[in-house]
């Protein structure tokens, strides 16, 4: 009889377990680092094209909280040109971070959701007096998950990296079900116990 009833308790505790485990899933997504870096460099890469390969080039990036940060991947992209970064230098080139960042959204399961990395920013090459500006835009990186991926492969090292996780609703099951199974469960435990020692 003692024997049946932990049993009983055991399965009763593993039920959020279980019905939590086979919620949530998704994609496993890469870090937003890499997602951000990969693309700052690419996009910016691709703008340098205007400059010319070789060149004397000023870089400079506007003020930003990842300023530091976003200077080092245009670095990154300028070698992959084979620019030279020298400051006052006759030719320019200045980045304009507008809108780069990362937002998560709520989904129709609560244990998920849709992680968006954005990228928007202006390249503005001067040379030979003239002035280029480009825009670059490329499609947000988009990938459903679950709560715990996000959270494990988001960066708090940069503002650009992280973000805060839609709120979770409560369910019948939060509020009311869940409570009662593990009272109940624990008045179950402490029957048990008392039943034991009297024997």
């Amino acid at each position: 009889m003692i024997r049946h009833l932990v049993v009983i308790i055991v399965l009763i505790l593993k039920v959020p377990t279980v019905m939590w485990a086979h919620q949530g899933t998704g994609n496993v997504p890469e870090n937003t680092i890499t997602v951000i870096e990969r693309e700052f460099v690419t996009v910016v890469s691709e703008a340098l094209r205007h400059v010319g390969d070789g060149s004397d080039v000023e870089l400079t990036v506007a003020s930003h909280p990842d300023q530091s940060w976003f200077r080092g991947l245009a670095l990154t992209a300028a070698g992959s040109r084979r620019l030279f970064i020298v400051d006052g230098a006759p030719n320019s080139i200045e980045i304009v971070p507008r809108n780069i960042g990362t937002t998560y959204l709520a989904t129709d399961n609560d244990d998920t959701v849709v992680r968006e990395v954005r990228m928007l920013l202006d390249v503005i090459i001067t040379k030979e007096g003239k002035t280029h500006v480009e825009t670059v835009a490329p499609s947000p990186k988009v990938t459903r998950c679950s709560r715990a991926d996000a959270l494990r492969t988001q960066s708090l090292q940069h503002t650009s990296t992280h973000a805060e996780l839609p709120p979770q609703h409560r369910t019948f099951w939060d509020d009311i079900v869940e409570p009662v199974v593990f009272i109940a469960a624990a008045i179950t435990t402490a029957a048990l116990l008392f039943t034991v020692r009297s024997q």
